[in-house]
């Protein structure tokens, strides 16, 4: 996961567990030796889950083969939450649809006890890689005396 916080000169490579702020831009890297479908699904420590990628429909995007940024075109901004999230980056041979995804990871997020930090998903479907951030607000500097 790439990231770009305001006021830097350049996005940089996040770590897992890596603490981002609410507006944050962030993009995924994808690098596979094949063509796959991908879907990218974000869930929050309460458990609720979202699609980020793909943007519209229900269907599992397919990408090429070689490395590539999602989305391409453009980043996300993280919203103001705070907490710790999971970003799971989903991948199969065959397209499969953000039903499938979502029920794949609320069963994951009840076997893990609500704990986002053994988060697990057991799919045929589809292989997983999560990825945590951990978000917080912009803090301000009150002016100098």
């Amino acid at each position: 996961m790439l990231y770009f916080s305001k006021g830097s000169q350049h996005s940089q490579y996040a770590r897992n567990g890596q603490v981002l702020f609410a507006g944050d831009l962030i993009q995924f890297t994808a690098d596979t030796p094949h063509d796959l479908h991908a879907m990218i699904l974000s869930v929050n420590a309460q458990g609720q889950t979202n699609v980020v990628i793909p943007y519209t429909g229900s269907q599992s995007r397919k990408i090429q083969a070689g490395t590539q940024r999602l989305p391409s075109r453009s980043s996300l901004e993280l919203d103001d939450e705070r907490g710790l999230e999971a970003y799971l980056f989903l991948t199969s041979q065959t397209p499969f649809d953000a039903q499938q995804a979502k029920q794949a990871v609320t069963q994951a997020f009840a076997r893990a006890s609500r704990d986002l930090l053994r988060l697990e998903i057991r799919s045929t479907l589809f292989q997983t890689q999560i990825f945590l951030i951990q978000k917080q607000a912009h803090t301000t500097m009150p002016p100098p005396r």
